[in-house]
Order: structure tokens, then C-alpha cells, then sequence
């Protein structure tokens, strides 16, 4: 039984687990405010690629069982503040509802003479 759809997303999905340990470990066992502060600071660089694998996770779910999706957008939803169903009402509903129709896109990613816009 296959377990990931790719196997590109194996690597990334254990370190933000190990890192969703980390910060688990970090709120319940550290004291010092300092040492919280700059486990704080240092977690925001790697929340930006937990983001990104979010966004794409509700694009195209990881694995193959629904379960561990869920489980998965538990873990992302508590890195980013935005869980799996909060991410699917803002970004699918708000801001592509109408993304097969360029003119009515919220987000469009194609202009008039339907070339695609650059990055």
C-alpha cells in the first residue's frame, strides 16, 4: 500500500513533524521566557516553508488515506494558526471561487489575451 503520493514530500514532512515535536517539547518543558522568546524568533524562517507546504496540501493532499491528511493539517494548522478547513474557506472560497474564470477571478493568474502573469 502506498502511504505518500510522491515521494518528494517524505523529507518535509518529517521535519515538520520533528519540528511540531520540538515546539511541543518547547511550550510544555521550557521556563525561561528568554530562551521561549528566541525559539519564537527563530521559529518564524521555517513557518514560511511550512506556509508554502500547506498551501500546496490543500491543493493536492500528501497521502493517499484521508487520515493522515487530517493529521497532517493538524500539525500545519498549528504551525501557521490556519487549519486545513479555515485554509479551504479562505483561499479556495475567497480567493479562487471563480478560477476557471479569468474575468471573475479574485486572484487571476491570466491576463485578457490569456497569457499567464509573471511572478
Amino acid at each position: 500500500m502506498k502511504f505518500f503520493r510522491y515521494k518528494a514530500d517524505r523529507m518535509p514532512v518529517l521535519l515538520f513533524t520533528l519540528l511540531f515535536g520540538l515546539h511541543l517539547l518547547v511550550f510544555f518543558l521550557v521556563k525561561n521566557l528568554a530562551f521561549v522568546g528566541a525559539w519564537m524568533v527563530i521559529g518564524i524562517f521555517p513557518k514560511a516553508c511550512i506556509c508554502s507546504f500547506g498551501h500546496h496540501q490543500q491543493h493536492l493532499p500528501t497521502f493517499h488515506q484521508p487520515i493522515w491528511n487530517r493529521c497532517l493539517e493538524i500539525i500545519l494548522g498549528f504551525r501557521t494558526g490556519t487549519p486545513g478547513d479555515g485554509w479551504f474557506l479562505h483561499h479556495v472560497v475567497g480567493h479562487h471561487q471563480h478560477y476557471k474564470d479569468q474575468a471573475l477571478d479574485e486572484s487571476r493568474w491570466q491576463r485578457d489575451d490569456g497569457s499567464l502573469l509573471s511572478l
